[in-house]
């Protein structure tokens, strides 16, 4: 898993199980998410990391990512996705 990406994992993801959409749970700096993006996958993050979401790579970051502390309370995310990770 370097850097957070499994290109194998993913592309099975995507291409055997279909998935369309995808959650990023503790996304960090955003490489999944970011992967998943750039192959056409409807992907969100949540980030509990000020740090993370200050240094994210997530293309369109404005939409795609929102910071949150699970520690404060639950996160519910306005739809519902094929995938978390």
């Amino acid at each position: 898993d370097p850097g957070g990406i499994s290109i194998p994992t993913f592309k099975h993801m995507i291409e055997k199980l279909g998935v369309k959409s995808f959650l990023d749970i503790g996304c960090g700096r955003g490489f999944s998410t970011s992967w998943f993006v750039i192959h056409g996958v409807d992907a969100m993050c949540a980030e509990g990391s000020h740090d993370g979401i200050l240094r994210t790579i997530i293309p369109e970051s404005e939409k795609r990512l929102v910071e949150h502390d699970f520690s404060r309370g639950p996160w519910w995310p306005a739809k519902t996705y094929d995938a978390a990770w």
